[in-house]
């Protein structure tokens, strides 16, 4: 696995501010270490620790995803019964699946992702963000796989709706909660009470207001957390997946993959199967962050990384980094 030292001179040799690293082990042992600052500008410079929230980007869909498996096992959502909607400036509703939507295939196509808001920019400015996903939606094409972000506002959205509580109450009820994951969250942190891994730009500088803000649209690229809660989480999901009894009480990682679809966008993962291992993985791009997680399902392994810096791949194998 990554040595703490490697990473150090990996990213100082990118100009990136920080990072923090998790590796789950076969023994069902979590490896997580930091290396690197929070913020570059502060002349205090505040080191990284497992404990300091980052964005998950996109990795967000990931944690997404467990939940609304979670909830349809509790048997509070069917995944695949038809939900009726009206998208804004259509005259006729039109049907979609929380299933199709989990995949990228509910329709929307464009490939579009959500650039937020700045931190200290007023919540009402945020409506672009939703209206993005109008603009876009120019043909229905259920089940035709596009990767958008809107499938996932579209989720946030309806469950909301459907359930009628707050989608950061639901990751916290089903997902934070159960699992431990004692800083993972969709509201944006108060820099003055926590540890948090300032956003910088392609040239090393922070973005403006340190990170940008994802009101309505954080399933698909607005949860916070640290290297800790992932570490965690992926322990759990890997243990429940292994070694669960048949009564098992928590999600297990296989719970997100879709039977019968074979390598491809499953559940908020990235499937590929390659010289008979089974590959997870999800990737993600915000103003400022990168998130990456990986896992091999058949050595037992895991490996989640975040970064404080855009514009740098998130790592092609983040389990066998070396320095270049």
């Amino acid at each position: 696995m990554v040595k703490p030292k490697e990473l150090e001179q990996w990213i100082k040799q990118r100009g990136i501010p920080g990072a923090a690293l998790s590796h789950v082990n076969a023994a069902g042992e979590v490896t997580s270490f930091a290396v690197g600052h929070c913020n570059i500008e502060d002349t205090n410079k505040l080191p990284v620790t497992i404990m300091t929230l980052f964005q998950l980007a996109s990795v967000s869909k990931f944690l997404t995803a467990c939940l609304l498996v979670e909830l349809s096992n509790k048997e509070m959502i069917d995944l695949n019964s038809e939900i009726e909607w009206t998208p804004v400036g259509w005259e006729k509703p039109t049907t979609t699946t929380f299933s199709a939507l989990l995949q990228h295939r509910g329709g929307f196509s464009k490939n579009i992702g959500f650039t937020g808001q700045p931190r200290k920019q007023r919540k009402e400015s945020h409506t672009h963000e939703v209206q993005q996903c109008v603009d876009y939606y120019q043909e229905y094409m259920h089940g035709t796989y596009r990767y958008s972000g809107c499938n996932y506002w579209l989720i946030q959205d309806l469950l909301e709706r459907i359930l009628g509580c707050s989608f950061n109450s639901l990751l916290q009820t089903w997902i934070c909660e159960p699992m431990g994951l004692e800083k993972t969250s969709c509201e944006a942190p108060n820099p003055s009470l926590s540890s948090v891994a300032y956003g910088h730009d392609g040239e090393g500088r922070v973005i403006e207001g340190g990170w940008r803000t994802f009101e309505g649209v954080e399933a698909a690229a607005g949860i916070w957390s640290t290297a800790k809660d992932i570490g965690q989480l992926l322990k759990q999901l890997i243990a429940q997946t292994t070694h669960a009894s048949a009564g098992r009480s928590m999600l297990k990682i296989t719970d997100l993959l879709i039977e019968g679809k074979g390598t491809g966008y499953h559940y908020g993962l990235l499937i590929n199967q390659a010289r008979e291992s089974l590959q997870l993985s999800h990737r993600g791009v915000n103003p400022g962050y990168q998130a990456m997680i990986r896992i091999k399902l058949s050595r037992e392994v895991a490996t989640a990384l975040l970064i404080n810096r855009e514009h740098y791949d998130a790592l092609p194998n983040i389990t066998t980094l070396k320095p270049s």
